[in-house]
């Protein structure tokens, strides 16, 4: 069979891995997938990348390095996959869909979106390695877009408004990814650097910054839980006023 190859966008420029169009092309190829003698599958691919990366960091994953891994050559992943960039994008998905599957708590849209924003935040924090590789996947996959519709048709059927639910979706959706990138990048800091940044904050001039002197302390001990949990309680407190009266009001 010819090998899926992503819709083009112009004659010439073929369309960014991850992209919707690119997610809309391989929707509509469907392609035909039958063994081949190697034994390599699509999904054999992606599940060796996603130990890769769990085990070397994303920066370790290469056709090259992967082929290794599988005991084959780059060219047979290239009946695959057309090259790192789309690779990274079906292991974000993968990534993303492998969050174990749970019923939420009873109560209402606010009670359920705590407790999905705390569990998406634990479950990229337990695969910290992928998260530099979330950016460039636009999170537009099968896996993403099951959660979009969990949270939109929740909001919906809390009254909000379609055009409220997506933009409250997308805001919860920036927020967790956002926080969880700049945890990563900044390792938790210990007892004694906590100890250093409030000597720095308290040794400043404090003519020029007499707020940071004074309030040295405080800067010092704010930890990345503590500022998801007051910037995830913002978000909710802003738009919960746009939640429409219940029927018969």
């Amino acid at each position: 069979p010819v090998p899926w190859r992503p819709m083009a966008v112009t004659a010439s420029e073929p369309p960014r891995p991850g992209s919707a169009p690119w997610w809309l092309g391989r929707t509509r190829a469907r392609p035909e997938r039958r063994p081949r003698k190697d034994g390599i599958t699509l999904e054999r691919i992606v599940a060796v990348a996603v130990e890769v990366v769990q085990a070397e960091g994303h920066e370790a994953l290469t056709m090259r390095r992967l082929a290794e891994r599988l005991g084959t050559g780059p060219a047979s992943l290239y009946r695959h996959v057309a090259g790192r960039d789309e690779l990274v994008a079906l292991v974000v998905d993968h990534v993303i869909g492998s969050l174990p599957r749970e019923r939420p708590p009873r109560g209402d849209w606010r009670t359920r979106l705590e407790w999905l924003a705390r569990r998406i935040r634990d479950h990229l924090l337990v695969h910290r390695a992928f998260v530099p590789l979330i950016t460039s996947a636009q999170l537009l996959g099968p896996s993403s877009m099951r959660g979009r519709e969990a949270v939109v048709s929740m909001l919906l059927r809390a009254r909000f408004t379609p055009v409220d639910a997506v933009r409250t979706q997308l805001i919860l959706q920036h927020f967790i990814v956002a926080t969880v990138q700049l945890e990563v990048r900044a390792a938790a800091r210990t007892p004694a650097e906590r100890r250093q940044l409030r000597e720095l904050f308290a040794g400043q001039d404090p003519a020029r910054f007499p707020t940071v002197v004074a309030h040295a302390g405080v800067l010092a001990t704010q930890r990345s839980e503590d500022e998801f949990e007051f910037g995830l309680q913002a978000i909710l407190d802003g738009v919960a006023p746009l939640q429409g009266d219940p029927p018969g009001a």
